[in-house]
């Protein structure tokens, strides 16, 4: 099935100012109608870079939030055998006062709780006490 300009304007029509942002923050994924009926609709909306530069960023936090949940998520041990779990940690560094623990571990594939494949490595940080939950700061390369 072919687009034409009229049936990309009329999909535009009925999408939001933040998904006619995301479409605009990527239009090398765009076909050249595609392009010509984003930019009518973005005249037509009074949309301008400014607010392409300001989705691309709100977008590239969010892709960040949600990497960063997920590998919360990931780093907690799996006691069925089989999933991800952390292990080691270096580069420790402890503040007594806060109880703050920081340090760089790397997560792994486990199956039957041997570490088969490094994931991902990260630095992350976590308060000592009853409850500690580790809190992942970056992904390092």
């Amino acid at each position: 099935m072919t687009y034409e300009i009229q049936d990309f304007a009329r999909e535009y029509a009925e999408m939001s100012n933040d998904e006619i942002l995301r479409l605009a923050a990527a239009p090398q994924e765009l076909v050249e109608g595609a392009k010509t009926a984003l930019q009518a609709e973005m005249s037509r909306r009074g949309l301008n870079a400014a607010d392409i530069d300001t989705a691309r960023l709100e977008e590239e936090r969010r892709q960040e939030q949600v990497e960063r949940e997920s590998a919360n998520r990931l780093l907690r041990l799996n006691w069925r055998g089989i999933g991800f779990q952390r292990f080691c940690k270096w580069d420790r560094i402890y503040d007594a006062d806060s109880r703050i623990e920081e340090f760089t571990t790397t997560r792994f594939f486990i199956l039957f709780q041997l570490p088969l494949v490094p994931v991902a490595t990260y630095r992350a940080r976590r308060r000592k006490g009853i409850f500690q939950r580790t809190e992942v700061m970056e992904k390092l390369p």
